[in-house]
């Protein structure tokens, strides 16, 4: 490693330390404001990206579900996060080079539900429609142009573009994706080391949404982002006690795979 990323890295970790010590104390919120996302779905207690973890999540006070998308070799859009799906039996296929109707044949690893196969896009929208959840979609894979469009015309006709947020590692993706559709707000994710594009993201609209490591590095961002008037959300956070300090922070969403709802 050289010099320089050695004194940067070093530097980060004092951050990290210093805003962790920071902020380990604060109280549970008993009435906050803060918007709760189902990370994958109710995950904590179903196999993620499934049926019935988006059917769970529906049923309990979570703002949004989040989901991840990837599309099949035949042209379909399912959700699962890896590339690799990987089955109750112990076979796996490859996402993008498999059909949608193999990758649904059989029960996803972890299975012990009939709706815990892999779920395909339409019926995430159908269940966050019926629950009236705002669909939280990551976009997994580098989409083509026309494929953004699908995706955007595949909510559009089955729920509503304006209950939807998109989600992307890639700042270069979500410009495509804006010039398609600039209504719906999107969500620049950040994680060491991707935060190079924070800045470009502030300047042009882009909500920012930091893993928990990122954003006890960065949190002057959560101020910088609320005075152009732009959401900061964080994930994946499990432990009640760091909602807590998000929270405490000033975030407006915390992602999850459990759900306190509002410590209430």
């Amino acid at each position: 490693m050289k010099k320089p990323l050695k004194i940067l890295t070093s530097l980060l970790c004092l951050i990290f330390a210093f805003n962790l010590t920071a902020c380990k104390n604060a109280k549970f919120p008993t009435n906050d404001n803060t918007l709760y996302i189902a990370h994958r779905g109710y995950s904590n207690a179903n196999v993620d990206n499934t049926e019935a973890a988006y059917l769970e999540a529906s049923t309990l006070d979570f703002y949004g579900i989040e989901t991840d998308v990837k599309v099949t070799k035949d042209g379909y859009f399912v959700c699962n996060h890896d590339d690799v799906a990987v089955f109750e039996d112990g076979s796996k296929k490859i996402v993008k080079n498999s059909t949608r109707d193999e990758l649904l044949a059989k029960r996803l690893n972890g299975a012990t539900k009939n709706t815990e196969y892999m779920c395909t896009f339409e019926r995430y929208l159908e269940i966050c429609k019926n629950s009236n959840k705002i669909a939280i979609i990551e976009l997994k894979t580098n989409f083509t142009n026309d494929q953004l469009k699908q995706i955007f015309s595949i909510v559009e006709s089955v729920y509503s573009l304006d209950k939807v947020e998109v989600i992307d590692f890639d700042i270069n993706q979500i410009k495509r994706a804006k010039k398609i559709n600039n209504n719906i707000p999107y969500q620049y994710l950040i994680s060491f080391p991707n935060f190079i594009d924070i800045n470009y993201a502030l300047r042009n609209g882009i909500n920012l949404s930091f893993n928990r490591t990122a954003l006890h590095m960065f949190p002057n961002y959560i101020e910088k982002a609320h005075k152009k008037g732009l959401k900061v959300g964080v994930w994946t956070v499990d432990d009640k006690q760091d909602v807590a300090n998000f929270i405490d922070m000033g975030v407006d969403y915390v992602t999850s795979n459990e759900f306190y709802g509002n410590f209430n």
